[in-house]
């Protein structure tokens, strides 16, 4: 009998839960939302408002009808037990392209061959055509993995996603000789301020920082961000308080392009203090020397 009422007990969620499916396999719009979510793990209002790109009273609309399938935990919105079980079975029903490893890992790909080719192209005279073709090749592969990171939620390689943005400004400089000079916005004071961009290092520095960094900024990566960024800080005071002509300004590029994650960051509004704090002593700090 005991068995009888579990079986009855089980056949009825499970009823339950398919109906719950096909009420929600019919609208596409809920169906992502419970997607992201999984793929996200979880996600204030805002940040699904945004990313969904949905008007206020359409996502209430659909938040209310997925309230059996997800949960708040403080301002977070999370799938529940029955929304994980809800959504692996859809993605089982329909494929799971957006968990496929080739959907998962290939804006990482394009954003690391990006980076190669930009070293490469480093270590090739500038203005030679070939230096061009691969310039080319790699301001391609980092706006493709921009593009593909916010048409899919790309997941993995959080924590070298973080570290190649160390390496992409400086990438122009590793086999040039360029030691000092480092690239983006740099303050020259020869008698009054000038500012000097590095063309070629610019755009693909700002293809990375504002188009592909954000999207790999999350609980997971959050330390590993903090640390690259205190590192950044400390490059900006090396130059900053050198008896050299240059100031640079990659620690407010940095806090800057981490602008839309400062609510899931705890530490971000203490580091951007420090970047400006940093910049507007290096250029007492130069004035003064120049004065001298």
């Amino acid at each position: 009998m005991k068995s009888l009422v579990k079986e009855n007990g089980f056949k009825e969620y499970l009823r339950d839960l398919l109906m719950d499916l096909n009420r929600i396999i019919k609208d596409k719009t809920r169906k992502d939302i419970l997607i992201y979510l999984k793929n996200k793990g979880k996600a204030t209002y805002s940040e699904i408002l945004r990313d969904m790109k949905l008007s206020t009273g359409k996502l209430n609309y659909h938040l209310k009808i997925l309230e059996p399938l997800i949960e708040k935990e403080g301002e977070y919105y999370k799938l529940n037990e029955k929304g994980e079980q809800l959504v692996s079975i859809m993605l089982s029903i329909e494929g799971d392209k957006d968990e496929t490893l080739y959907n998962k890992v290939l804006p990482q790909y394009l954003a690391l061959l990006g980076v190669v080719l930009l070293i490469l192209s480093a270590s090739i005279h500038q203005g030679s055509q070939i230096f061009y073709v691969i310039y080319v090749m790699s301001i391609i592969a980092l706006i493709s993995s921009a593009f593909l990171g916010y048409v899919i939620e790309p997941r993995g390689f959080e924590k070298l996603m973080v570290i190649l943005s160390l390496v992409v400004p400086f990438a122009f400089y590793l086999f040039t000789g360029y030691t000092i000079k480092l690239p983006i916005i740099i303050y020259t004071f020869q008698g009054f301020a000038t500012i000097k961009i590095y063309f070629y290092a610019l755009i693909p520095t700002l293809i990375y920082f504002f188009g592909i960094l954000p999207r790999y900024v999350n609980e997971n990566s959050e330390f590993i961000t903090n640390i690259i960024w205190s590192v950044i800080i400390i490059i900006d005071a090396f130059t900053g308080f050198l008896p050299i002509p240059f100031i640079d300004l990659m620690s407010l590029l940095m806090g800057f392009s981490l602008y839309q994650k400062r609510n899931e960051m705890k530490n971000y509004f203490p580091l951007l203090a420090l970047s400006i704090a940093v910049i507007i002593l290096s250029l007492v700090i130069k004035k003064f020397y120049f004065i001298n």
